[in-house]
């Protein structure tokens, strides 16, 4: 059998090391984490702080994280995919960079939509008209929903005003599975009235077989796709794949890695074809990939 395909398509990274110098060599680094990680790891990039605070202020950053990010994908066009982060208060700067992302670079999603740091309304009328945008394009929106703590009712609310401004657009709950908000998020979907079909969940950490066999059992696997918020916060050498977000690789409470996620889908009782949905064929699908049977 060859190796499990995974697709993870909540990944931040960031063109800056902690000290705020330039990584020269971060597509090499990136794909060293890719070959370590003992699968067919297939990852899409969004920016990291350091660019997404330049973008709070500057608009010209809008557009040169996205650079970036194209950049990147260049150098890995099967293994890397590129995500559109955007701020809605530069308008004008950030539908620039939705046609030229979507229409010249190839990329893939658009977000993640970080309303919590940039202080914007996810169903105000710019990001309606962004989001809006994408839905024409046929892209799918993922919007920040907090994985923890009670702001993610709040979160959520914007997120449904939002699908329901654009009834076409395709939305993800970005980490939405994992952590303590993880059951509301499972009762608001079944409860808000949009359809199914137009939402998917991430899960971020895996380690929580309870959360994933509710999840599968009341919304199915096709529902749910790999976001684990992996960044570049740490290193070079960068953690391993499938290390918990903001935790040190010595303090993982399981051996970071693709099989483990495979191993905790399965105590969760997902069936080898549901894994395999989880795995790779949902985000394949809702993101276009094209990826063939491996």
């Amino acid at each position: 059998m060859g190796l499990q395909r995974w697709i993870d398509h909540h990944i931040h990274v960031s063109q800056f090391s902690r000290d705020g110098k330039p990584r020269e060599q971060l597509a090499d680094e990136l794909l060293d984490v890719i070959d370590r990680s003992g699968a067919d790891l297939r990852l899409v990039l969004s920016p990291d702080l350091p660019e997404v605070n330049r973008m709070r202020t500057d608009p010209t950053w809008v557009l040169e994280a996205s650079r970036t990010i194209h950049q990147l994908t260049q150098a890995a066009p099967d293994r890397l995919f590129g995500a559109c982060t955007i701020n809605p208060h530069h308008l004008r700067e950030s539908l620039e960079a939705v046609e030229i992302c979507f229409g010249e670079w190839g990329f893939v999603l658009f977000g993640e939509m970080l309303q919590y740091i940039m202080d914007y309304d996810p169903a105000g009328t710019e990001s309606v008209a962004l989001v809006r945008r994408c839905a024409e394009l046929g892209v799918p929106v993922q919007l920040h929903v907090s994985t923890n703590t009670e702001k993610g009712v709040e979160h959520f609310a914007g997120l449904m005003r939002m699908a329901q401004a654009v009834p076409d657009a395709k939305v993800i709950l970005a980490h939405a599975l994992g952590g303590a908000m993880s059951d509301y998020y499972i009762d608001q979907v079944q409860a808000c009235g949009i359809p199914l079909d137009r939402l998917w969940l991430e899960i971020r950490d895996f380690n929580h077989p309870d959360i994933l066999t509710r999840a599968m059992a009341e919304l199915g696997a096709d529902r749910l796709i790999v976001g684990t918020d992996w960044t570049t916060r740490i290193g070079p050498p960068f953690q391993p794949y499938g290390v918990l977000f903001s935790t040190d690789t010595s303090e993982n409470p399981y051996p970071p890695s693709v099989a483990s996620l495979v191993g905790f889908l399965r105590e969760a009782g997902a069936s080898e074809p549901e894994i395999e949905q989880i795995a790779w064929r949902n985000a394949n699908e809702l993101l276009g990939l094209g990826l063939a049977n491996g």
